[in-house]
């Protein structure tokens, strides 16, 4: 069942990790605790081992590139070449060349991306460490497809939801709440993707920002979750665009909290406290020239980009370690913890 959120502010959990995707599919760079392996054990989470994990990790950043196959319309010569983990374009006289954390090509699975992006993070989030993956890439380059898939080929959301939820299905339920959002960004303003009436949530908070009356459900198993997201994706703003027969015009935010209560003994005091993480799936709009996306949906167009600018100033901040303007747009506002 869906409640609205109350008015009180979310806790953060005690570090970030966050994700750009330079094409179409983001995520974090696996920590210390990420690469032992897909879930703590019941003693290594109760741990202060564990804790003192949490406190360390920092905010990283990788960039995947996934390659989708040509469409009937478009020719072999404006295709990219591929070394290794490095990517070269030609662009009239000019040539760039990225050197990208991961690339995978037009033949890779479903399954092949989540196994080696997000799988190995599920400890992250089940340890207290904040994940967020994001999607992003021009009009009609399959960021969608990478997020959420379809009913025979799911995306790397459902899959690491899917897993998510076997993991803390054996902690016991008392001790575990997870609940779900889902709420869309369009022309810098929020909307509740599981609400009945579609009006402008209003932005509430310093420096924990949140959203007033945003519906969170609370899931205890996959296919809820799976329902609750069928429902909130229906409701997403999408337009004909020239580039897309189904353009989606708003940045998309899928959250996850999990938060368990842990006791642990220390001599013949018990000390209890609570592991919270948030997990964000962000299916960022198309990025595309004003004059691509034709003139009834320029307004569209100039927004999603100032907002796209915005968050590439914040990734770009963090990455050198600068303070992060997250004011300049109520996405870098929302996603203020994945950093």
């Amino acid at each position: 069942m869906s409640t609205p959120l109350s008015d009180s502010k979310k806790r953060p959990a005690s570090s970030s990790s966050a994700a750009l995707y330079d094409d179409q599919l983001g995520f974090p760079e696996r920590s210390q605790i990420g690469q032992r392996g897909f879930a703590m054990s019941e003693r290594q989470l109760r741990s202060r081992t564990a804790s003192r994990a949490i406190d360390k990790a920092k905010c990283t950043i990788q960039v995947a590139l996934r390659i989708r196959p040509f469409a009937e319309n478009e020719s072999w010569e404006n295709g990219l070449v591929v070394r290794e983990n490095r990517v070269h374009v030609k662009s009239g006289n000019k040539e760039f060349s990225f050197e990208l954390s991961h690339i995978f090509d037009s033949a890779s699975t479903q399954q092949e991306v989540y196994e080696a992006l997000a799988k190995p993070l599920l400890t992250h989030a089940l340890s207290g460490i904040n994940v967020c993956f994001f999607a992003y890439g021009q009009t009609g380059s399959g960021k969608t497809h990478s997020i959420v898939g379809n009913r025979e080929d799911p995306g790397v959301l459902q899959r690491f939801c899917e897993d998510f939820m076997d993991a803390v299905a054996e902690v016991q339920l008392e001790e575990r709440t997870l609940t779900a959002s889902f709420y869309e960004i369009y022309q810098e303003k929020a909307y509740d993707l599981l609400g009945d009436v579609r009006k402008p949530l209003r932005i509430r908070g310093g420096e924990q920002v949140y959203l007033k009356e945003l519906t969170e459900a609370t899931v205890t198993s996959f296919a809820e979750f799976e329902k609750l997201r069928q429902r909130a994706w229906t409701k997403r703003a999408t337009a004909s665009t020239a580039l897309n027969r189904q353009s989606s015009r708003s940045h998309a935010i899928v959250r996850l909290i999990y938060q368990r209560s842990v006791n642990e003994k220390m001599g013949a005091v018990t000390r209890s406290f609570a592991i919270t993480s948030q997990i964000h799936f962000v299916d960022l709009a198309g990025s595309e020239r004003v004059v691509q996306s034709g003139r009834p949906h320029m307004e569209e167009t100039i927004a999603i980009n100032v907002s796209l600018l915005a968050l590439h100033r914040v990734i770009s901040s963090a990455v050198e370690g600068m303070p992060c303007g997250f004011r300049d747009s109520i996405l870098t506002r929302l996603l203020k913890e994945c950093f």
